[in-house]
């Protein structure tokens, strides 16, 4: 693959992987850097089919501060204040969430700055936009560290597992919202 470089990086890392709903491209996250990417897969093999279309980066190019746990960063088992201090320094994200209605707002959950990212996913170019930020849980002033975002199959709700502060976000989902998020980007 001509692209292998380009790939290599992420996937030394990747974290989640998801495949959009026209089963064209695969948005995912790197462990790492905490960045996301969107890479095109042919329709008929599966296969990586291109260069990555789009990356986003939540830390805008700036080296991470958190230390890797070989050189002295923090024991996640640990929970305790200088730990969650060190895992907050950086953005971190951990998943990539395709709505499940429309398939075009993704939900990205990240430990490091304590809110769920919402981003407009236009399918044609494989890009992201980010529209929204999330608090994710009662906002009490102590972490939370959302990890994963899931959606309800058949019920307006969905959950956020707070990792830091042990606990489990329910979301109301305003459908309407949601449709017309991904009709605006037809509208402009």
């Amino acid at each position: 693959n001509p692209y292998h470089d380009q790939y290599l990086h992420l996937f030394f890392a990747s974290y989640y992987l998801t495949i959009d709903r026209a089963k064209k491209n695969i948005p995912a996250v790197n462990h790492w850097d905490s960045t996301l990417a969107v890479m095109h897969i042919s329709q008929e093999t599966g296969e990586f089919n291109g260069p990555i279309k789009s990356m986003y980066d939540p830390n805008f190019g700036k080296k991470m501060a958190a230390a890797a746990k070989k050189n002295g960063g923090a024991n996640h088992s640990n929970n305790d204040d200088s730990t969650i201090k060190q895992r907050q320094a950086d953005p971190h994200s951990h998943a990539l969430v395709l709505d499940p209605f429309v398939g075009q707002i993704a939900y990205v959950p990240d430990l490091g700055k304590d809110l769920i990212r919402e981003f407009l996913y236009d399918v044609q170019n494989g890009s992201l936009t980010e529209l929204n930020v999330i608090a994710s849980g009662l906002s009490t002033g102590k972490p939370d560290g959302p990890r994963y975002f899931q959606f309800h199959p058949s019920l307006d709700l969905a959950y956020a597992v707070n990792e830091l502060s042990s606990t489990i976000a329910v979301f109301s989902v305003d459908r309407h919202y949601i449709q017309f998020s991904c009709l605006c980007r037809y509208l402009r």
